[in-house]
């Protein structure tokens, strides 16, 4: 059991690692692309040096849908943008207000009242944004997923990231 979570361990860092490598070198290309090719680039290297199993293949694969997941929604999916903006604009909205998003045009440009609070709707029930009276604001753990997402799109330079522009 202790091989698995040392391949675990350093397959994850040398994947993160040739995915950083891309995200400064390769300026025009896609998130989605670069954690692909730092997965394929990690397995062919492995076959070549002939250390690839069954176990250490699931791994990487394990780990190209999670990085997938993580890097491509932070840097694309308005559900993180909303958190974002919900902790940087005082956003008040209510059912007799439904043009609230005229206020703020950064938002207004990016998307619209309806899925904007489709989304925060969501985050309600997952807990990571509460309502009072008609202030919308983040709880402790949408701070918290707000904060680590801010953190993984500076560090990997993720340019889709709301609040890298």
């Amino acid at each position: 059991m202790m091989g698995f979570f040392k391949n675990l361990l350093v397959l994850t860092i040398l994947n993160i690692f040739i995915f950083y490598m891309l995200q400064i070198y390769i300026i025009n290309s896609l998130v989605f692309e670069k954690v692909t090719f730092s997965s394929l680039t990690l397995a062919i290297f492995l076959i070549i040096i002939k250390k690839i199993n069954y176990q250490r293949l699931t791994i990487i694969l394990t780990i190209y849908i999670c990085l997938t997941q993580l890097f491509v929604n932070i840097d694309r999916s308005k559900s993180f943008y909303v958190l974002y903006w919900i902790e940087n604009n005082k956003i008040e909205y209510d059912l007799t207000n439904l043009t609230f998003l005229d206020k703020v045009p950064d938002i207004n440009s990016r998307t619209n009242e309806f899925d904007f609070i489709q989304r925060v709707q969501e985050h309600k029930i997952r807990g990571l944004v509460t309502q009072n009276g008609k202030r919308i604001s983040l709880t402790s753990a949408g701070k918290v997923i707000l904060k680590i997402s801010d953190l993984c799109a500076k560090f990997f330079r993720l340019k889709g990231w709301v609040g890298n522009s």
